[in-house]
């Protein structure tokens, strides 16, 4: 069994859980960490529960705390979904929201929760041993979800690959992506929503002069070139290279 294909057939409960909350016209909080993957992931699901008619708010927090639980019990909304958040702190998910709760993410889990009775509220991938630190994000998991849920998700590939490099998970060769990261790059692809080449990777590429570009970027470290933009613009000028650099008022090339 390929790897979607697995965390597929995993995911199924909770899509019922979410049909069952739209068809009773409950009202979701989504609540999602405060980066790339958790905007992503929170953005997947919110996109989702509406396409399906829910009724659905989101927030985003740096970080889940017992207080932000407890404010979250009092502020009695019929069912919380947490994306790229929860592990480590289920137990008091469960304590303050017994069952009206759902984690979607990918970073480890401590042994006791995996364990827990309340896990079957988590949809996470080391769950089912995938590594949630190169193979997939929360953005891809939610992405998952999504697509099984509801036909028109494709659309929303491109944006799970975006939140699986934000999280630095192009670990593969020549910077690829892996596992189920590279199945919905795929998918994405094909749905014409992102070109998959190899090309360099320079910081600011796009809006520094090419010398600069190279001074500027320091994965990986070039001795003699990181932060020496003398040096680089040297590099290229004796390969023969002519840097063109455009102004305000037009184009000139240094010496």
């Amino acid at each position: 069994m390929d790897y979607v294909t697995r965390l597929c057939e995993e995911i199924k409960p909770f899509c019922e859980k979410i049909t069952s909350i739209v068809e009773n016209n409950k009202e979701t909080y989504v609540i999602t960490h405060l980066d790339a993957d958790g905007i992503i992931s929170g953005s997947i699901i919110s996109i989702l529960l509406i396409r399906l008619g829910a009724k659905c708010c989101i927030r985003t927090v740096s970080e889940l705390t017992v207080d932000i639980i407890e404010q979250l019990k009092t502020e009695a909304h019929d069912f919380y979904i947490f994306t790229d958040l929860g592990a480590g702190i289920t137990k008091e998910l469960y304590t303050a929201l017994e069952d009206k709760w759902m984690v979607i993410d990918h970073h480890q889990i401590p042994n006791e929760e995996l364990k827990a009775a309340y896990n079957d509220h988590v949809l996470n991938s080391w769950n089912y041993g995938i590594d949630g630190g190169r193979e997939v994000s929360s953005g891809g998991i939610a992405y998952l979800l999504a697509s099984t849920l509801h036909r028109k998700s494709k659309d929303l590939s491109c944006i799970a690959v975006v939140s699986a490099i934000a999280d630095r998970q192009d670990q593969g060769a020549k910077k690829s992506l892996l596992g189920i990261n590279a199945e919905i790059a795929k998918t994405a692809e094909s749905e014409g929503l992102l070109r998959v080449d190899l090309d360099l990777m320079f910081t600011g590429r796009e809006t520094k002069p090419l010398h600069e570009a190279i001074a500027y970027t320091s994965f990986p470290y070039i001795d003699g070139l990181t932060w020496n933009s003398e040096n680089s613009y040297a590099l290229l000028k004796n390969a023969g290279i002519n840097i063109r650099i455009t102004v305000a008022d037009g184009e000139f090339y240094p010496r």
